[in-house]
């Protein structure tokens, strides 16, 4: 598909990344973010929201479209946070896999109210959505500690008829100057083909010894490339973004 115009994404988490990228590519986008800060970005770029909690999925009756994206919140499961939604990984898998709390929406609300911090239990949002709207395709991506959750969601979304995949990409590999790894989940329903990662078009980068490269990609492209010439930051690598969160920690 090349052209986008007719294809709409519901957005969770939205955030602006996702719908700066959407809005390139022509777009439309149901984006639904409860952040103020959030809400006030995307208005002063002519970016709304649909509605503003994830919790409130009967607002997105009514509401067609054919992706469901997002990236729900990851400080419960970063490396970088105290860990609790790690800490918590049998809870949700058990969540997930044998009591199939996301066909209730408010049995999996409870349950996450109920959990140290609230926040982990958003990560089981997007599968009540996937199962209450069975959207034609399906990505999502969180911190790598994430992963057995949506090896999990692959288990229910074949159930639901769905080609899966998940896994972890460097952002690198794809022209982004930055060393984020970031665990995703992509999923397309089965009559519309398999579906798999993107091919990579750049080398990974190599920190102990930047000079390797892959073969057959082009060279990561560092910040001096991406902002012309920035000189307050290293410029002549990608940025890593896994030693910024262990000093913001």
């Amino acid at each position: 598909m090349n052209n986008y115009s007719q294809h709409v994404v519901l957005d969770l988490f939205a955030g602006t990344g996702f719908g700066v990228a959407l809005r390139e590519m022509g777009v439309q986008e149901h984006a639904v973010d409860i952040m103020p800060e959030v809400a006030a970005v995307r208005a002063r770029n002519g970016m709304g929201l649909a509605y503003e909690d994830v919790w409130d999925i009967h607002r997105a009756i009514g509401l067609w479209f054919e992706t469901l994206i997002g990236g729900p919140p990851c400080p419960t499961f970063s490396t970088a946070g105290k860990g609790s939604g790690r800490a918590q990984m049998p809870l949700i898998l058990e969540a997930i896999l044998e009591r199939s709390l996301w066909k209730n929406i408010d049995a999996l609300r409870d349950w996450a109210d109920a959990l140290e911090d609230q926040r982990t239990g958003l990560v089981l949002v997007p599968l009540a959505y996937a199962w209450e709207f069975t959207p034609d395709y399906i990505l999502l991506e969180q911190v790598p500690t994430v992963l057995p959750i949506w090896q999990a969601y692959e288990v229910v979304l074949q159930e639901m008829g769905y080609h899966t995949w998940s896994g972890i990409l460097n952002a690198e590999q794809y022209g982004v100057p930055q060393t984020r790894k970031r665990a995703f989940l992509m999923a397309r329903r089965q009559p519309l083909g398999p579906v798999a990662p993107p091919i990579p078009t750049h080398s990974k980068y190599y920190s102990h010894d930047p000079r390797r490269l892959d073969s057959g990609v082009q060279k990561w492209v560092s910040m001096a490339q991406a902002l012309d010439g920035v000189a307050d930051r290293p410029t002549d690598r990608p940025t890593d973004l896994r030693r910024q969160s262990r000093v913001a920690a």
